[in-house]
């Protein structure tokens, strides 16, 4: 439920138009207080979804296993207090999609315990396009096209991966 963290939701757009509200901020980061009922639920869904993902994380790490959490860099994931308990034992590796084949410059983080993945930290080098973010002629927003991992992102993953079972 990653829309519910979405710092798009900040971004007006148009004039005239601000868009869907946002659902979290810097003083509220588990839902603001004036959510309608339906976002307020959904808030609370993923919530839940988060505290229960990260607990298990933080079992796999105790456990000695290799854990990578993702999403976008500004995301108000980052913001939650069940997150933030697993910051004592990982480390961001922070990356740029377009690097990997994406055709937006977005900003990803990788939340982990593992420092082979710091091999993915690439920054935009700038020898290429972006396209915009905003919204498609069709009226969706641009964001949703992102949210597939590029494939040579994942083929490095799992390169990664690889290379951890081989040591074992």
């Amino acid at each position: 439920p990653c829309g519910t963290c979405s710092r798009a939701r900040e971004i007006p757009i148009s004039d005239t138009d601000p868009g869907p509200p946002p659902l979290r901020n810097a003083a509220h980061p588990l839902g603001v207080p004036w959510n309608s009922e339906r976002d307020a639920h959904r808030v609370r869904q993923a919530n839940e979804l988060y505290q229960r993902a990260c607990a298990f994380a933080l079992q796999l790490v105790f456990l000695r296993h290799v854990i990578t959490i993702e999403n976008p860099t500004d995301s108000w994931l980052w913001e939650l207090p069940f997150v933030i308990a697993l910051y004592s034992y990982c480390f961001f590796v922070d990356l740029h999609a377009c690097m990997f084949g994406s055709s937006r410059r977005k900003r990803t983080s990788l939340l982990t315990n593992e420092s082979k993945f710091q091999a993915l930290q690439i920054f935009c080098d700038g020898s290429h396009e972006h396209a915009a973010w905003g919204i498609d002629e069709f009226g969706n927003f641009n964001t949703a096209h992102e949210a597939q991992y590029p494939k040579k992102l994942c083929q490095e993953y799992c390169k990664i991966l690889d290379s951890l079972r081989d040591t074992s």
